[in-house]
């Protein structure tokens, strides 16, 4: 059930190292709390600052309540839960938290940490397709992977390394500007919307996860439009790559970038199989969708079209340490475009 964050006031139910830990966590996400609860209250009289009080306290609070159990003993929280439900208001919320907190809050000192929704995690989960093609070709940005997915907001590893491309190697977080953001990740825009000088379109082949429907063949934006366009794992889809790429060049300024990447097999050059059956585009290119796969030529492959391209890979630009801390992949690979000069 999602806050109503305006209405309610917040309160864990636990000051002990559950309820730190999910202290920690709703700091990381602005949602502030009211209150710390403990059933028997200890000589305290607050908590990171915030009041610590006792359930009796708590009863009397007339406000209207979310009440989050962190509490490691499943019975215990069980009881406290039962107990709340007859002593609150039926619009009041109580949740518990014990199991959540346990799976994917870590420990005071963990080095992980999710860069798109700014949580502490115990570890990466791990995810992506399994298919033969992936043991028998080297593809970067498929396949399975054991750290692929942030446990609180399911990014995946390369939409992480997009975003720190961008932050690192853009000014769309900082400075007025004009982005398209074709088939965009939630985490990456959500986190571009809090720049409130960006201008920002999204753009995609339906309005259910974009704001605007835009067929990269012919964008309806005016020439020279775009300060930055992101668009990641797109190309390696489309048919007519050409006239994308030309209408990408278009919509975008004289001086403006592409942020992009798509699956990249270093073993051949690019693959391009058009009309061949599921079937063998499972087995050749590894998705249905995709029409080609691009190889260690991908380079030369989007010079050819008029596009420069600077690749960023997290084993260039960070330590083994940083890699793991963060959850990138250690041979991914984005793009930073820009246009050749005529």
């Amino acid at each position: 059930m999602e806050l109503e964050r305006n209405k309610k006031k917040c309160v864990i139910y636990g000051a002990g190292e559950f309820g730190k830990r999910l202290y920690e966590f709703f700091s990381q996400h602005d949602i502030k709390i009211s209150y710390f609860c403990q059933t028997d209250k200890d000589e305290r009289t607050e908590l990171y600052n915030i009041p610590l009080i006792s359930l009796d306290e708590l009863i009397n609070i007339k406000e209207l309540k979310s009440v989050f159990i962190a509490i490691n003993d499943i019975e215990i929280s069980s009881r406290i839960k039962f107990k709340l439900a007859n002593l609150l208001t039926e619009y009041d919320e109580i949740l518990e938290c014990g199991d959540f907190i346990k799976t994917h809050l870590p420990e005071s000192g963990s080095n992980r940490q999710c860069i798109l929704c700014r949580s502490k995690v115990r570890d990466f989960l791990p995810g992506g397709r399994i298919l033969d093609i992936y043991d028998k070709r080297n593809i970067i940005g498929d396949g399975f992977r054991e750290k692929c997915y942030c446990p609180i907001c399911s990014s995946t590893d390369r939409e992480r390394w997009c975003f720190e491309v961008i932050k690192r190697h853009t000014k769309i977080l900082e400075t007025q500007c004009t982005v398209l953001h074709i088939a965009p990740e939630d985490g990456i825009r959500n986190r571009i919307l809090h720049n409130e000088l960006c201008d920002y379109y999204s753009g995609g082949i339906n309005k259910k996860s974009a704001g605007n429907i835009v067929d990269v063949t012919n964008i309806q934006y005016r020439d020279n439009f775009f300060d930055y366009i992101i668009m990641n794992d797109v190309l390696d889809k489309i048919i007519d790559i050409k006239r994308t790429i030309r209408e990408l060049k278009r919509v975008l300024k004289k001086d403006g970038k592409i942020i992009m990447s798509f699956p990249i097999c270093m073993d051949f050059a690019t693959d391009e199989n058009r009309l061949c059956s599921i079937e063998k585009k499972l087995q050749n290119l590894g998705h249905i969708k995709r029409v080609r796969l691009f190889g260690y030529d991908y380079l030369s492959q989007l010079d050819q079209m008029g596009i420069c391209a600077e690749a960023h890979i997290p084993k260039k630009e960070y330590t083994d340490d940083a890699i793991d801390k963060f959850g990138f992949t250690y041979n991914d690979i984005v793009l930073i475009c820009t246009q050749k000069s005529i």
